[in-house]
């Protein structure tokens, strides 16, 4: 006996695609009508039905999906909260300086730089010598906490100087210091402040540079928030207007939730976004209705963005990636780290060498579970 189908609910066009292609990832049947076959884009609501058997998993899907789309438009406009990860060295001071551009850009900002500084670990010392090196640990405990301070106040003064200069009052400067390993505190951190942006400098070591060091690998593969990679040779104000954002989709339901962050994120920049798709076989349809559903939604939500869709077919999404990124210019490439296959690779410097050091591009993250 045949499933019937029950109608769920009733969406514009394009969000009824993406509703769509999230069940198809899900496992669920979902099929459309009401579709205006001539312009499916024109205004008109879009009836979902599903089999009866998938009614209560797709319900829970769609208020997921709900879900996700009113938290990420909570988001002040024109505010923006970064959280910047210090380490008082060059490329530290690199990503504050591409902080403080993007800062002129929004209409409030809120900037914390926090510091994470190791103590000693107290589990290492034998019991019987603990009283023999009580007065050292004290006094590394002490200089530990002096030279943290100091470092702070000369960046904070430097960063302040820089306010009164450009007359950036509408930037609010904040800082912590914070006991710790660096990648661990800042997670920790992050949780308690709900930063928008979390912006982390990548440094070079010697002639073998390497793109991420292992504390911002693991702030990266882990923050529940946006993080920002800043390499050392890329500056803001080599960043052209309208800035050119590449978002590299897989047509994930994380992808979605991506995509209205990274848009919330750019509100008030005059930008392009380059949506793009990569395979190494053939271009189907599925992909290209995906594409297209992408292409609806962009046009319905934000339709003063100018938006760019491409389905590219290259052996090497690596190569191909580089390619698009030199011939339209790119300036920020934006990924999520669900996809495997390509975030894992950019994260491992034998890659990200040849790919950003070559472009020199800040690299925008996603976590797949961010809500």
């Amino acid at each position: 006996m045949a499933s019937s189908l029950i109608t769920l609910s009733k969406e514009s066009y394009s969000t009824a695609l993406i509703i769509q292609s999230i069940f198809e990832m899900e496992g669920i049947a979902c099929t459309l009508s009401n579709v205006n076959l001539i312009r499916p884009d024109a205004t008109g609501e879009v009836v979902l039905k599903v089999n009866e058997e998938d009614l209560e998993r797709a319900k829970m899907v769609l208020q997921r999906f709900k879900q996700d789309t009113e938290s990420a438009e909570s988001q002040e406009p024109g505010r923006l909260k970064i959280l910047l990860p210090v380490d008082f060295s060059e490329h530290s001071d690199n990503a504050c300086a591409f902080a403080i551009g993007l800062a002129r850009k929004f209409e409030s900002v809120d900037l914390h730089l926090l510091y994470a500084y190791y103590l000693p670990d107290f589990n290492t010392i034998p019991y019987s010598e603990t009283m023999v090196y009580q007065n050292q640990i004290a006094e590394q405990i002490n200089g530990a906490k002096e030279r943290a301070s100091q470092n702070m106040d000369h960046a904070l003064r430097k960063i302040r100087d820089e306010i009164d200069a450009s007359n950036l009052s509408h930037l609010s400067l904040h800082s912590s210091l914070i006991q710790g390993a660096p990648s661990e505190s800042v997670l920790y951190f992050s949780e308690s402040y709900q930063p928008h942006l979390v912006i982390v400098g990548a440094k070079g070591k010697g002639a073998k540079k390497e793109f991420l060091g292992s504390s911002s690998h693991k702030i990266v593969i882990k923050s529940s928030f946006p993080v920002l990679v800043i390499p050392e040779n890329s500056k803001f104000d080599q960043l052209k207007e309208p800035y050119k954002i590449a978002y590299a989709t897989d047509f994930d339901e994380s992808d979605f939730m991506a995509i209205r962050k990274l848009m919330q994120l750019i509100s008030t920049l005059d930008a392009e976004i380059y949506c793009i798709h990569f395979t190494e076989d053939e271009v189907e349809n599925q992909q290209q209705s995906r594409m297209d559903g992408l292409r609806s939604y962009f046009s319905d939500h934000y339709p003063e963005i100018p938006l760019h869709c491409k389905l590219i077919k290259s052996e090497s999404p690596f190569q191909g990636l580089d390619q698009y990124i030199t011939e339209n210019h790119i300036g920020i490439l934006a990924v999520t780290t669900h996809k495997r296959n390509l975030i894992s690779a950019i994260i491992k410097p034998s890659l990200t060498k040849k790919l950003y050091y070559h472009t020199h591009i800040p690299l925008l993250v996603f976590h797949s579970d961010m809500g």
